[in-house]
């Protein structure tokens, strides 16, 4: 089961590369077509399971959409969960033979009956790096076979489940050590209201140097008062 999987990696702390043939809509290039909409038979289901984690990214596939198409990857939002706020990455995995790019919004047509593209990915401890390749780019009558050409790529940020530590509470004073407790703590407390006493005094004494050398100046600017009136 899908959730079993993804919640036994999840407390590994592995991130889970999560692959799909049918296309997850509204996510990656050409799913929005009207011809992509239906490809689950509960797409709800599977996005529920897909946003309870955080370190996931999901491949999905089906479309036969270029490589080349800047929306080549996106991110599924999910709400009712605090991890589906910050989303789920989703990539075409572009392995495809023939390639194709979008005729209006709803219809796609071939560009390259004869393609031969897909991915590599690469997993760090802080990101997923994965990169679009045309495996035989370059290739001519000089070289048949032609060669492999990375066509970009994309650096996805881990994104670790946050929690709260937990708050231990203090520990009970023993006979042995409750008397070394409160001498420590009347000490600790004494320095504290020194400190505090000390920087009260020299906030005082710099404001009564200010009032001295500026008073004068300051009465000066006040207005003159008003006969009668005190």
């Amino acid at each position: 089961m899908l959730d079993e999987r993804l919640a036994h990696w999840d407390k590994q702390g592995v991130t889970a590369l999560v692959f799909t043939h049918p296309l997850l809509p509204g996510t990656v290039s050409m799913s929005h077509s009207a011809w992509y909409q239906n490809d689950f038979e509960d797409e709800q289901a599977i996005s529920d399971v897909l946003s309870k984690y955080n370190d996931v990214v999901a491949f999905t596939s089906h479309s036969h959409s270029s490589l080349k198409q800047n929306n080549w990857w996106g991110t599924r939002r999910c709400d009712g969960t605090p991890q589906g706020a910050i989303g789920l990455p989703v990539v075409n995995t572009g392995a495809i033979l023939n390639e194709y790019l979008p005729d209006g919004d709803h219809d796609e047509e071939i560009v390259d009956d004869k393609a031969a593209t897909g991915l590599r990915v690469k997993v760090y401890d802080d990101r997923i790096r994965v990169e679009a390749w045309d495996f035989k780019d370059g290739h001519g009558p000089a070289n048949p076979e032609g060669e492999a050409k990375m066509i970009k790529y994309q650096d996805l940020a881990k994104q670790y489940r946050l929690s709260t530590p937990t708050v231990q509470p203090p520990a009970e004073p023993t006979p042995e050590t409750d008397a070394d407790s409160v001498s420590a703590e009347g000490s600790s407390a004494g320095a504290k209201a020194a400190l505090v006493i000390g920087i009260v005094a020299a906030l005082g004494g710099a404001f009564a140097f200010i009032a001295s050398q500026f008073g004068d100046q300051l009465r000066g600017l006040l207005p003159a008062p008003i006969a009668g009136l005190r």
